[in-house]
């Protein structure tokens, strides 16, 4: 009998861990389809009600599921090597792409227009590059300490030119965190008793912070950082508490309706080939196609996607393209 409460066990365990495996593709999949379609109304000068619910949290989903998909990565491993790893993983696809980028545009781009495309078209990947150096530091020399993350989050309010990585930075962390922690089992009960109230509690605070939130409010068009800019120290710092608690209501609000949701196999595709995509598609916006109309910038996003994810997937299938371009996923 123990040797088949053992078995049981073990048979529990790993359907746990393909659940949780389905959900976090998933909650990816919607994720990236986000950023395409942010895109497509960005560039189409849609800056109406669907721009701002999604600009509102999209990003500090993707940072989220990240850090928390970062914890094993790093867990019992050698930092060196996780950093290595790391720079084949994220930075190989920036130098990559923006080989590509060059040859593609090389007759109408000049050098000072290809390093803008690596730095700010591809700048989620080195905002996550930045924060896995953080974690890594972390562990190696601070024990993991809260304490360190913290005080790295407050420097990183004083670096101008790191808006983007200190706005995903906290999403990041308590990912990885999170999943350090064991959370997920922890909180496993409270979940399953009251998962529809602890739904609608997120949305209901997410749709109060909402009606505050403008154009203004993204961290692309009012930076993060708390000297230099238009803003006193004061109103900046209340803006970035502000957009950090809508990213955190968002995000959450939206983790948890895809609990709700029935696996779909083409989100889980499209969770798994998150980096393809979001290269590729940021190619395809470099040749800004503008086009009006919340419809058509949606009909633009489902076609930009299906292209990207089966080019990435075909890109997947050969080891040599797949370790360049992909970073070897």
């Amino acid at each position: 009998m123990s040797q088949q409460s053992a078995v049981s066990s073990q048979q529990s365990a790993v359907s746990s861990q393909q659940r949780r495996s389905v959900y976090l593709d998933t909650v990816k999949g919607v994720a990236i389809f986000l950023v395409v379609f942010g895109h497509c109304i960005r560039y189409g000068g849609n800056f109406g009600l669907t721009y701002l619910i999604i600009y509102s949290f999209h990003m500090p989903l993707f940072a989220l599921v990240s850090g928390y998909l970062f914890f094993p990565s790093v867990s019992g491993k050698n930092p060196a090597s996780v950093f290595i790893k790391q720079l084949r993983r994220l930075i190989m696809p920036v130098v990559s792409w923006t080989l590509i980028y060059w040859v593609i545009l090389s007759v109408t781009t000049d050098l000072r227009g290809i390093m803008q495309y690596a730095v700010y078209a591809l700048w989620f990947l080195w905002a996550i590059f930045l924060c896995s150096l953080a974690v890594l530091a972390a562990r190696k020399f601070f024990n993991d300490s809260v304490m360190f993350y913290a005080f790295v989050l407050f420097a990183l309010l004083f670096a101008p030119r790191l808006a983007t990585a200190v706005f995903l930075y906290p999403y990041f962390v308590a990912g990885y965190l999170w999943h350090r922690e064991n959370f997920d089992v922890k909180t496993k009960s409270l979940w399953e008793k009251h998962k529809i109230t602890i739904t609608i509690c997120l949305f209901l605070v997410w749709l109060f912070l909402f009606q505050f939130y403008t154009r203004d409010s993204t961290v692309y068009d009012t930076k993060i950082y708390l000297l230099g800019g238009k803003m006193t120290a004061a109103e900046q710092f209340r803006l970035d508490i502000y957009r950090w608690a809508i990213g955190w209501a968002g995000s959450l609000a939206s983790m948890a309706l895809i609990k709700f949701m029935r696996p779909m196999k083409f989100l889980c595709v499209m969770g798994a080939n998150t980096l393809g995509i979001y290269v590729i598609s940021s190619i395809i916006d470099s040749f800004r196609i503008t086009l009006s109309g919340l419809f058509t910038n949606f009909i633009q996003a489902v076609i930009i996607t299906a292209i990207c994810c089966t080019l990435s997937i075909a890109i997947s299938r050969s080891k040599i393209l797949n370790r360049f371009l992909l970073g070897g996923r």
